[in-house]
């Protein structure tokens, strides 16, 4: 049996240890502190020798070189900055800020902001942060008409949507989703396979509702049957992702295009990828961007347009088209990169049966169609085609 002695004398001190960092070597440093007021003025200097003046072109020259990128002082970051910062403020409806917060502080709370989930009050904010990466786009870049229709198959179904990858240049598969609610899509390897109905088949794992899809990048985007939510599927990696569109109709028949039973619209063009939905507030037909990567809304677009009014939708070039109640006559357009609308109208169809699906693919500058069980490709003719 060990007994334990009484503790023994106090040993001397050893040599010092090494200089560990913790935490995984990661230094942590609090936030800087609040600026101090300011100190007395100085002395007035003597007068120095008269600068160039400051011309309308040296601004000019200032702000391009601010815009390409190029290194600017301090003093002119921090004014640019706070500049910005200004007109945020007065968005978010926030007053009685000190002139002196610090800068960093201001930088590191917008992007906390920038970086939470969209769909919420923070949407405007971010428009205001990126409106100066919107692409410019010239008027020419409107459809003037839809040329030498195509008939491409026979389809069994009234409904359906008939697709090819929007961005993807070599993949000349195409996938096709059958009646307005299902959870098979079915992939052609060609065109040739179409025509001759040889197929695989992919269960994308959640009920699609509508023919509003698209392919776009590898994935099928759809709406999630039931719900207010937009599935992406990519069909590499056979796995789903996920995002909820809050304040949208999406159930008890209150559907944006009633003509193709669809609640929610995905559209590609040369701008990315694009939701179209009607407002739960005032039924108007709202369009969001979204971020692939990020599977995200970064901007949002209300265009007061009432779904009531509208048969089917697609976008081109960064505008917005509508058809009538009949889907024979596109009568509404709506840039969504300039966010007015505009005057364009242009026949689509003669016929009054069933237009289930009105798309268009950038890659090719086509419009597929799936009218009354026939699939057709138009070709879209814009102003500058002339």
């Amino acid at each position: 049996m060990l007994l334990t002695g009484p503790p023994g004398e106090k040993g001397e001190p050893g040599p010092p240890g090494e200089n560990v960092q913790p935490f995984n070597d990661v230094n942590f440093q609090g936030p800087p502190g609040p600026m101090g007021p300011p100190g007395p003025p100085g002395e007035i200097g003597p007068p120095g020798p008269p600068g160039p003046s400051k011309t309308r072109h040296h601004r000019a020259h200032i702000q391009a070189a601010h815009s390409l990128g190029e290194t600017l002082p301090f003093r002119q970051m921090v004014f640019s900055f706070t500049s910005h910062f200004k007109t945020l403020r007065r968005s978010l409806h926030i007053v009685n800020w000190s002139e002196k917060v610090n800068y960093f502080w201001i930088n590191l709370c917008l992007t906390g902001l920038l970086h939470k989930v969209p769909n919420d009050e923070t949407l405007h904010l971010k428009e205001a942060l990126n409106a100066h990466d919107r692409p410019a786009r010239k008027n020419e870049c409107l459809i003037k008409s839809l040329i030498n229709p195509r008939g491409v198959a026979k389809m069994e179904n009234t409904f359906g949507a008939w697709m090819k990858d929007t961005a993807q240049l070599n993949d000349e598969r195409i996938w096709v989703a059958e009646h307005f609610s299902g959870r098979l899509v079915k992939e052609y390897k060609s065109l040739a396979d179409f025509q001759a109905n040889s197929s695989d088949t992919v269960d994308v794992r959640k009920f699609y509702q509508g023919c509003g899809h698209a392919v776009h990048n590898g994935s099928f985007y759809y709406h999630i049957a039931g719900t207010p939510s937009i599935g992406r599927y990519d069909f590499d990696t056979k796995k789903l992702h996920i995002l909820i569109i809050y304040d949208a109709l999406y159930h008890n028949l209150a559907y944006l295009l009633p003509n193709s039973k669809t609640y929610f619209k995905l559209a590609a063009d040369e701008n990315g990828l694009w939701l179209i939905f009607a407002s739960s507030a005032d039924e108007s037909i709202m369009v969001a961007q979204l971020n692939e990567k990020t599977f995200s809304i970064t901007s949002l677009v209300n265009t007061t347009y009432p779904r009531s009014k509208a048969g089917n939708a697609f976008i081109a070039c960064g505008v917005l088209y509508v058809t009538d109640n009949n889907d024979s006559r596109v009568t509404f357009a709506f840039d969504l990169l300039k966010r007015k609308a505009v005057n364009v109208t242009f026949d689509l169809r003669s016929t009054s049966g069933v237009l289930a699906m009105l798309s268009y693919s950038p890659k090719d500058r086509l419009l597929y169609v799936w009218d009354e069980s026939q699939v057709r490709l138009f070709v879209v003719h814009f102003i500058s085609d002339e």
